[in-house]
Parts: C-alpha cells; structure tokens; sequence
C-alpha cells in the first residue's frame, strides 16, 4: 500500500514540475526554438497545451512532426538546436523543452498509430531498421502499403540498439516504438544483408514496386597507424554492439577512447560502468573543439573519465597484444600512455555492399528528391548525409515515405 502512495506522489510531483516547467515559455511571437528544431515542431504551442492540461493535444502536435518523440526527447542534442535558441538563454536557463516532451511522449508511448488511406495493393520494401528505416517503414505502413523491412542483424532499431547506452535510450522505450511499426503491419526480416544475401534485382523480383535504402554510417573509420589489428583495438560501433547488445563484460584495466564526439562520450562511459577500470578519451583537438554535447561530456567527467587534448595517435604498441598508445602532444612532443584496450570514435561511413547505385568518392548514395540512379530505389538518412542526428534520420525518412507515395501514385 505504500509503495502505491509512493507512486502516485511520484506522479504528482512529476505533473507540478512539468507544469511549472511549461511557465517559464514566454510564447514568443518570433518562434526561435522552432528555427532550431530540425523538425520544425511547432514547440510553443504544445507546450501552450501542457498550460492547459491538454496533454493529448500537445501529443498531437508533437506527432505531426516527429513519430518517434520518446526516443528524439532523450537523445536529440537540444543544447545546440531548439533549446540553444530559446530566447530565455539571455536571462537564465532555457526552457527544458526535451523534458516537456519526453513526459507527454512518455504518457502515450502505448497508443497505437492509425492507417491513413485504403489497402495499396502495393509493395514497399525498406532497409535497415535505424532512425529512417523505421521512420519511412512507419509512414508507408500508415498509407496502407504492404510493407517488409530487411535487417541484417538479429536485432532491431540499428544504431538506436546497438550505438545508443541504455542509460541514454533505455531498450524498452525503444522496443514499445518499434513494436508500433510492427503493429501497423510491418513485417521485420532479420539476418539478411542486401548486397550479400539478397541483391536489388532479387528485392523487386519478390514484388516489390519501391525500395529505400537507409543502411546508415555503420563502418566506423580507423586511422591507419601501425598496430591497429592487434585484437584488443575496435571500432566503436563494434566495441558498443558487443556492450549494448552482446552483453559482453571486457575485463580490460585501461581504455583509451580516441574522438571527440558522442559516440566517443557513449564509449568511455560505456567502458566505465564496466567497473573496475581507468578510461581516457584522447582527442586531436582542445577541449572547447569537443564535438559532443555538453551535458555528456559533464557526465563522463563526473564519472572521473580523464581527457587528453591536442593528441594524436601515432602507434599502438606491444608484445602480441596492446600494452601502449604512442601518440603526439601538441605537434611537437611524443609520449607513450599505458593501455590494454584502445577503441576508435573518429566518425564513421556507409559500406558499399549495393553496388549498382550511384555514390559520391566518400561513398555517399546520391539522390534527388530521394529517387537514386536507379529507377524505383530510394535512400535516405545517414547514407546519403553521412553521419547525422537520429531526429534528422527520422526526418529523412519520412520525407522519403511521401516522396515514394507521391511517386507510386503516378504509376
């Protein structure tokens, strides 16, 4: 009986602060925040909702924009979009506008979408299942397309899964969304790799009328300095997925990250939590050069994660396994830093399994209007941009959905 009390306090203090939250917006006539958002929500106006105690209307206005906002609430970088503009920053601190909406996202996070047109006698197929992948496979489902989406993994969700810590995007929240898609009648093909297992030809062989390529940036790059294949070096995507998704518990003393981004804050912190470790993140430039949020990079030094800045790693060395990193301070001065796990973060790029499209030298796909070289084949997200945010992707995605929609349409 107390823990239920407990509870519904809980839930109580949580609405007060929420509503107190949503005062400090001025709802300024000039919509600043809404110039930073990628998805142009229209952010005064839910939050004008959750003023009113309509939280559904203020869901509603959220998901006109944005389909997946429990998952865009937690790992957006607002500090640089919407709430970086908000217009309170002169005065004190901005309006926690990814808060406000984590909670109204939160409280119907287990309704259901609804379909938006009459049966298609169409078929659609999508690959990969990251940001853009399920965003389009969503939106395609909603226009009433026959819709089958191909995953190379066991798993879904790409990056979201295997690139995102669960203390960043917690699995159930990410799993309630993606079983959304699978309710509006998306079906999942896992363990098959296009352009190894199946190729384009094959994929429109089995009837399909379109296709949207949206394999991400998964091959993380490596900087080609000797000892890079001893077995205790990764690339971070594998050194997350082995984390995230495989559980697997390294036993390493020392880490060294090398980057200045979030997949390189996701990697030490990653790391840390291991236990029992010492974790470094080395990075080529100084510290106000950090590519990573702000707030992460607290967190990870608030977890005593020390940093290395203006260093570049030149050689790892040991006998049959890594024992030092040997990098350059500073352009002048080299040193050698003990280590017995070194992991790469310094970006990464799409792999080229799908041969008969068009890229650019960086191995990009190019589109137009989404529509690549090849008649019928779509991409978007990460592919086409490179490395990018999951709210861009999802943006991507469903910008693609309706480019194929209004294409099919003619046919």
């Amino acid at each position: 009986m107390s823990e239920i009390l407990s509870n519904c306090f809980e839930k109580v203090n949580k609405k007060e602060e929420i509503l107190k939250e949503s005062f400090k917006c001025l709802n300024c006539k000039k919509k600043y925040c809404v110039f930073g958002c990628p998805i142009e929500i229209d952010i005064p106006k839910f939050i004008a909702h959750i003023k009113n105690n309509n939280l559904e209307l203020a869901h509603e206005i959220i998901k006109e924009k944005n389909l997946f906002p429990s998952i865009c609430s937690r790992v957006c970088p607002v500090e640089k979009q919407c709430e970086s503009m908000c217009i309170k920053n002169k005065l004190s601190n901005p309006v926690s506008i990814s808060r406000l909406e984590k909670y109204v996202a939160d409280l119907f996070l287990n309704n259901n979408i609804n379909k938006i047109d009459n049966k298609l006698n169409k078929k659609i197929c999508v690959v990969g299942s990251g940001p853009s992948g399920l965003a389009c496979a969503l939106k395609l489902a909603q226009y009433n397309y026959e819709v089958n989406l191909y995953e190379k993994f066991d798993f879904l969700g790409g990056v979201l899964a295997y690139g995102i810590p669960e203390f960043r995007l917690p699995k159930d929240i990410l799993n309630k969304e993606i079983e959304k898609v699978r309710n509006l009648g998306v079906r999942f093909n896992t363990n098959i790799e296009i352009g190894k297992d199946l190729s384009l030809k094959d994929l429109f062989k089995l009837g399909n009328n379109a296709v949207y390529i949206s394999t991400g940036a998964e091959q993380s790059k490596l900087l080609n300095i000797p000892g890079e294949n001893f077995s205790e070096v990764y690339p971070a995507n594998v050194f997350l997925r082995k984390i995230n998704i495989e559980k697997n518990c390294f036993n390493f003393k020392i880490y060294v990250i090398i980057g200045g981004g979030n997949v390189a804050i996701d990697s030490a912190r990653c790391a840390k939590k291991l236990g029992n470790n010492h974790v470094t993140i080395m990075y080529r430039k100084s510290e106000q050069n950090l590519c990573a949020n702000r707030s992460e990079i607290l967190n990870a030094k608030k977890e005593n994660i020390d940093f290395i800045f203006e260093s570049i790693p030149t050689k790892i060395l040991g006998n049959n396994k890594v024992e030092f990193i040997e990098y350059l301070k500073n352009n002048k001065q080299v040193y050698k830093l003990q280590t017995d796990c070194v992991v790469f973060a310094i970006g990464s790029k799409p792999n080229d399994l799908i041969k008969t499209i068009e890229r650019t030298e960086n191995n990009l796909i190019i589109t137009k209007n989404s529509q690549t070289s090849q008649k019928g084949v779509y991409a978007g997200g990460d592919v086409v941009t490179g490395p990018s945010t999951v709210v861009s992707a999802i943006k991507f995605g469903m910008q693609s959905a309706k480019q194929i929609h209004l294409d099919l349409q003619k046919m």
